[in-house]
């Protein structure tokens, strides 16, 4: 019978030294680094291509409203978030959603969309205006209450930029996107 010994010598030992292991680790944490760096960026992406859908999406209620009523809804005060608010025929755009209401009143969108979370302030803001402003007042200006809308803008923020719209603030009107100057308080007024 032959006996083997419990102790193997130094020499014949089999596995990894301590500099492989470590150069393995770092490459492994540079892949994952990459990976994640990655992932963040389409997930901007992801998020801003959901933003410009609920943008044309809004759009093209306004302009069914507009076809039906032949003018575009107001708000109860211009530059209104209307993020999971609500559009209806009597009240026009409101920050909330549509509720206990006068049986009357056509609801036309219960819930509009909510932007989706993202870096900075992510929301969607509604800017109504008459183009034949009141005698007191320079045309075009900002509509909200009775008057009556005949143009709009939709202010949103986009992370990154995406289908040549720019990162930062822009604003949906009716002569297309426009981007916001830094410091501006809202939609651009349409000329």
């Amino acid at each position: 019978m032959k006996y083997t010994s419990l102790f193997i010598p130094y020499s014949k030992q089999r596995g990894f030294t301590l500099v492989e292991l470590l150069v393995v680790i770092a490459i492994i944490g540079l892949l994952s680094t990459i990976g994640v760096v990655s992932l963040n960026s389409a997930r901007a992406k992801a998020r801003d291509a959901k933003r410009l859908s609920d943008i044309r999406q809004m759009i093209s209620v306004l302009e069914i409203y507009y076809d039906s009523f032949q003018r575009y809804p107001n708000s109860l005060q211009t530059g209104t978030k209307i993020d999971g608010g609500c559009l209806s025929e009597g009240k026009g755009i409101e920050a909330t959603p549509c509720l206990a209401r006068d049986p009357a009143d056509v609801i036309l969108v219960n819930q509009i969309p909510s932007a989706p979370p993202g870096i900075g302030v992510q929301e969607y803001r509604y800017f109504g205006y008459v183009t034949e402003a009141p005698s007191s007042a320079p045309a075009p200006t900002k509509c909200d209450g009775a008057l009556i809308c005949a143009s709009y803008g939709i202010e949103f923020t986009l992370e990154s930029t995406i289908s040549g719209i720019p990162s930062g603030k822009s604003c949906f009107t009716l002569t297309g996107i426009l981007p916001q100057t830094p410091g501006s308080p809202g939609c651009p007024v349409p000329s």
